[in-house]
C-alpha cells in the first residue's frame, strides 16, 4: 500500500477510472442487443432524434416528462451512420463516464480522511455492481456520478453553508433531475439537512 502512495494521485486515480473503464467496456460488449424493453429503445430513440433534429421526440412526436442529460449522452454515438459501432461506441463512453465517479469520491473522500482512504473509497465506489448498466441504454449511467456529485455539494453546503456552496448544492441537485426526475427528492432531502445540522449546532 505504501508502495503505492508513493505515486501521484492523479496516475493512481487515472489507473482506477482506466482499469474500472476497460473491465466495464469488456463486461458490456458482451451484451450483443437492447434487452430491458422498452426503457432502452425508448431513450435510444429519444438520444438520436435530439442529436439529429435538436429536439426530444419519439418516432416523429414530441415527448415529455423525460430526463434530457441522459438522451445527450448517449444520443452521439448512436446518431452515427453505422449503428453497430454506434452502439459499441456508446457501450465504451458509458463504461468511462460511470468510472469517472472515482474523482469525486476521491475529492469528497480527502476532505474526511487521509489520501490512502479516499483512494479505497474510490476503488469500493467503482466496485459496486451497478455499474453493470454501463452496457444498458439507461439513465444510471449518467445518474451515479451526478448523484456522488450532488451528495457531495449538499454534504459540503451543510457543513460550511456559504452561499458559493448552497449555489453549486442548487446547480448539482438540477443536474440530477434533468438526468432523472425522481432526483427532485434530493430538495427535501438537502431542506432536512439543513434543518437537522441547525437543530444539533
Amino acid at each position: 500500500m505504501r508502495r503505492l502512495l508513493g505515486y501521484p494521485t492523479w496516475a493512481l486515480l487515472a489507473a482506477l477510472v482506466a482499469l474500472s473503464a476497460a473491465f466495464r467496456t469488456w463486461a458490456a460488449l458482451t451484451v450483443p442487443t437492447p434487452w430491458i424493453a422498452p426503457d432502452e429503445l425508448i431513450y435510444g430513440m429519444l438520444g438520436r432524434a435530439l442529436w439529429q433534429t435538436g429536439h426530444l421526440d419519439l418516432l416523429g412526436h414530441p415527448i415529455s416528462f423525460f430526463s434530457f442529460v441522459y438522451p445527450a449522452l448517449a444520443g452521439l454515438p448512436l446518431s452515427l451512420g453505422d449503428r453497430q459501432l454506434g452502439y459499441d461506441l456508446l457501450k465504451v463512453q458509458q463504461a468511462i463516464v460511470m468510472s469517472l465517479t472515482a474523482v469525486p469520491v476521491y475529492l469528497w473522500g480527502r476532505e474526511l480522511t487521509s489520501r490512502g482512504w479516499a483512494l479505497v473509497a474510490s476503488a469500493l465506489a467503482l466496485a459496486t455492481p451497478g455499474l453493470a448498466y454501463s452496457g444498458l441504454i439507461m439513465t444510471e449511467v449518467a445518474f451515479y456520478p451526478a448523484f456522488v456529485v450532488a451528495a457531495w455539494a449538499i454534504a459540503r453546503a451543510v457543513a460550511v453553508p456559504t452561499t458559493r456552496r448552497q449555489a453549486l448544492a442548487l446547480g448539482a441537485i438540477a443536474l440530477v433531475f434533468f438526468v432523472r426526475l425522481q432526483a427532485l427528492v434530493l430538495v427535501p432531502a438537502y431542506l432536512s439537512a439543513v434543518l437537522a445540522e441547525a437543530a444539533f449546532s
